[in-house]
């Protein structure tokens, strides 16, 4: 590896041309600003032929290394003249090194924004569901349209079958009594919501029965939530290695999705 070739000087630049020409390489190619797959391999290559060239003492010897690589070079005959022996025509390690593999924090960087942007809008739903957790709850009463008993066996001693229940304002949910099946047919009932996505939370009949959804986001389903919250949070204030962060933006990604599919059936 040519290190004046390297940093683009000539072999009788000045301390000063060097450190310049090496400011303006590594503003190129630092994989801080360069994204591209051979920025990393570049940008060790230019440190290294920076530190040598900047070393008055390295320099020289790295110098007198050319100086005779060039007379060993020249005290063979011409080509025409004779065969150049087999040693001629080996390589150079030092000059045909490859360029080391890429590692997997470099492949994960240009992603980082992207995935960081995913824990932000995980944080913010797992927020917002606790504020609507906390927020005191809705009620309004509301005109019975059509209910279901559904079938099979009950799901224990102490509960009766689930009905789906319809609403004329709209509200859906599947719910059950207690001990006994209750079958609704007609009438007003008191349905409590949450306030920001207006969950069913129960209902209550006229004669104080009440009946609870089956599946519930704020009960039954609340640890999907709470993992949001709890890979949101690593994510956006607990940062770490690269990698780590981007495997725990991907988790915070999964949850988010399983959490926005809920939202959408529950409501």
């Amino acid at each position: 590896m040519d290190h004046y070739k390297v940093l683009e000087v000539r072999p009788e630049a000045s301390q000063a041309e060097i450190k310049a020409a090496y400011k303006r390489l590594a503003k190129m190619y630092h994989p801080d600003i360069n994204k591209s797959d051979r920025a990393h391999a570049l940008f060790q290559y230019i440190s290294e032929s920076y530190q040598i060239l900047s070393d008055p003492a390295r320099r020289a010897a790295y110098d007198r290394s050319l100086q005779v690589g060039y007379q060993t070079s020249n005290q063979y005959p011409p080509y025409e003249n004779r065969q150049r022996p087999a040693a001629a025509h080996r390589r150079n390690p030092a000059s045909y090194r490859s360029a080391p593999p890429l590692r997997q924090a470099d492949l994960v960087r240009p992603y980082m924004k992207y995935a960081y942007g995913v824990a932000w809008i995980g944080f913010a739903l797992a927020m917002l569901l606790f504020i609507d957790y906390a927020a005191p709850s809705m009620h309004s009463e509301e005109t019975l349209a059509q209910s279901y008993v559904l079938p099979g066996a009950r799901t224990g001693q102490d509960h009766g079958r689930s009905q789906l229940i319809y609403t004329n304002e709209g509200t859906r949910m599947e719910v059950q009594s207690g001990m006994k099946t209750v079958i609704l047919t007609e009438g007003r009932i008191l349905v409590e919501k949450t306030y920001i996505f207006h969950f069913p939370k129960k209902i209550t009949l006229d004669d104080g029965i009440t009946m609870k959804p089956i599946v519930l986001l704020h009960a039954n389903l609340s640890f999907f939530p709470i993992l949001l919250f709890v890979f949101s949070s690593l994510a956006s204030f607990f940062r770490q290695e690269v990698v780590f962060d981007f495997n725990v933006c991907l988790v915070t990604g999964v949850f988010l999705v399983i959490t926005m599919v809920m939202i959408v059936m529950t409501t």
